[in-house]
């Protein structure tokens, strides 16, 4: 989706509009001021399934910008939103869709509007065209990406090349170099795990520990840099890299990130469960490296590491927030 404001002044090329439409680019038009033409902004909007708002100064744009916004829903939580539903959507082999925004199943062959719209039906079985449809879609709908492939390998066809055209073979590769193999890369998927949201993932023994990176960047903002603070009244501990955690206050500089992510790593590997709380599987681990001689890892039983921290040590420091 685009949004196309102007006030008039410059020109514009007829073929912008049909790299618009031949790419699924929905394009909204607003005209600032009188100044503009709204025949040609109205051409455009409804040439690519958007709309034209006109308005005087700009003091109308923030309201403008609300309703577009508005727009951009998912009534029916099939992954396409209800704009590109009713204004129509271009699949991998070129074919044109208009589907109900509030059911996700339109045509109720039980496949859902998501696997109808990759036109993999027709294909079942032919695994150089399922595969070729998945990234062509994936790539004019990147938002997608997660559910598509997910869908995909779970229905039709759990092929490593499915993943690797659509995600590229640099995140398969790095995967598997940590150990993972093309049958553990898949079943990530299959947990509707983004691999382009993962920081890592690790193979131990017959399992798979991922880490996403909005969960790493939890671990060194709140355990290692210090830049956020827990809960009042919580105590916080800190890996000792040398980083000032509070104010006046530094913690040892003996390990660095590589440190941590080996100390998390080991955690798994050779600590102790001490607990099962629903979902959450938590490990003890007494690393005595760096000065630090305890630590904890939480992790759920699908294999996503949650937090890890240390707990004790000459060289861990705790601060209450």
């Amino acid at each position: 989706m685009v949004i196309l404001l102007t006030d008039g002044q410059g020109s514009y090329s007829s073929s912008y509009t049909q790299q618009a439409i031949a790419n699924n680019i929905t394009v909204y038009t607003v005209g600032l001021g009188s100044g503009v033409n709204s025949d040609l902004l109205t051409s455009i909007a409804t040439a690519t399934g958007g709309q034209y708002y006109p308005v005087s100064s700009a003091g109308d744009l923030p309201e403008v910008f609300r309703v577009i916004s508005e727009n951009i829903v998912d009534t029916d939580g099939d992954d396409l939103p209800d704009i590109v539903e009713t204004s129509g959507f271009r699949d991998g082999l070129g074919n044109w869709y208009t589907t109900d925004p509030e059911n996700p199943d339109t045509d109720g062959d039980g496949l859902g509007t998501l696997l109808n719209a990759l036109a993999l039906v027709p294909g079942y079985g032919d695994a150089a065209k399922v595969t070729t449809t998945t990234a062509e879609f994936v790539g004019k709908n990147p938002h997608t990406i997660s559910a598509v492939v997910f869908f995909v390998v779970k229905r039709v066809d759990d092929s490593i090349d499915v993943v690797r055209k659509t995600y590229g073979d640099a995140i398969v590769n790095s995967l598997k170099s940590k150990g993972l193999s093309d049958g553990d890369v898949i079943q990530l998927v299959k947990k509707k795990v983004n691999l382009n949201e993962l920081h890592t993932a690790y193979k131990i023994g017959n399992d798979v520990v991922y880490i996403t990176s909005k969960q790493y960047k939890h671990i060194t903002d709140r355990h290692v840099t210090g830049v956020i603070k827990g809960k009042a009244g919580k105590r916080t501990d800190f890996f000792p890299t040398g980083n000032e955690v509070r104010p006046g206050v530094t913690t040892p500089d003996v390990m660095d990130v590589q440190d941590v992510d080996n100390l998390i790593k080991e955690s798994i590997q050779f600590g102790t469960i001490t607990k099962i709380d629903g979902n959450m599987v938590f490990y003890n681990w007494n690393p005595n490296a760096f000065g630090i001689s305890q630590m904890e890892t939480l992790i759920t039983t699908e294999g996503k590491l949650i937090t890890s921290y240390p707990k004790a040590g000459s060289n861990v420091i705790g601060k209450f927030d």
